[in-house]
């Protein structure tokens, strides 16, 4: 691979996972890597539910970003991840955020807000 993953997000997949849950990179960074071009950010998402995710990463520093949204974002090291929980998103009245989300179970459900 010409652009490894690196161990920060290594880290966060083998947390969540240990842990029991689903968890896959997703988003702008798997675009690059199939481009060949470095990522510029790593996004993760999960079937971990947002105080699931907290508790994974309880000896971590986290920011709950966007707690309503799903996501909460794990330093690992310098580097922030955003983890953002399994959803389907509901109308954008404004643009961004959706004016509400509801987690769902599987990615392929959430894969599907992404097209």
């Amino acid at each position: 691979m010409k652009h490894p993953i690196p161990q920060g997000a290594r880290y966060i997949l083998h947390t969540l996972t240990q842990a029991g849950f689903e968890a896959c990179l997703v988003g702008g960074c798997v675009r690059d890597l199939l481009r060949g071009a470095a990522p510029h950010n790593w996004d993760i998402c999960t079937s971990a539910l947002p105080a699931q995710i907290k508790a994974c990463f309880s000896g971590c520093r986290i920011i709950e970003t966007g707690l309503a949204h799903g996501t909460v974002t794990v330093l690992a090291g310098e580097t922030a991840f955003e983890v953002t929980t399994y959803r389907a998103d509901g109308q954008y009245t404004d643009g961004r955020p959706p004016d509400s989300v509801q987690f769902v179970p599987d990615l392929e459900q959430d894969l599907a807000r992404r097209l």
